[in-house]
């Protein structure tokens, strides 16, 4: 997930998922979100997105698609679809990489980045992913901490020490 332009991190309005969602208001196409995924095997998908509901949210959010024939442009409601994934529409890929971009580019309110589900149209087990509009890896996750573990390059029987100090976030 990747940003251009100033966007505000919500973290009050219910209905996102996650744990916020990026608002940008209204302008002519200046800040973008752009979602990226790896479709793992050539066919149809449905591409949905979430979003908190709100009054000032745009009417006509342009959400633009890019697939094995090209990019799509679809324009949809932030003002209604709370609390579920609102289908984009269906969509044709080949395997490999591909991108999901919303731009401030409407005159009807403020546009909201949040997440996109992306699913295999007949056999949800070839992929059913959500991409969120965090980066990874996440530092925190509301108050868990996630870890990674490399590989020891040393055996641990001959490791000189019994004990151990990790230190994360500054503190120990």
């Amino acid at each position: 997930f990747l940003t251009t332009g100033n966007w505000l991190k919500l973290e009050s309005p219910r209905g996102y998922y996650g744990i916020n969602c990026l608002s940008a208001a209204r302008g002519t196409g200046e800040r973008t979100a752009t979602w990226t995924f790896t479709i793992p095997q050539a066919g149809s998908y449905s591409i949905s997105a979430k979003w908190p509901v709100s009054y000032q949210n745009a009417t006509n959010a342009p959400f633009t698609i890019t697939d094995a024939s090209g990019s799509t442009t679809v324009r949809v409601n932030q003002r209604t679809g709370a609390w579920r994934w609102n289908k984009l529409g269906s969509f044709t890929f080949d395997a490999g990489d591909y991108a999901v971009t919303l731009t401030n580019n409407t005159t009807t309110g403020a546009v909201v980045a949040d997440a996109l589900r992306i699913t295999h149209a007949t056999d949800p087990s070839v992929m059913d992913a959500i991409v969120d509009n965090t980066t990874s890896p996440k530092a925190h996750f509301a108050k868990k901490t996630i870890l990674f573990r490399n590989g020891l390059d040393l055996e641990p029987d001959k490791l000189a020490y019994s004990r151990m100090f990790y230190e994360g976030c500054n503190t120990g």
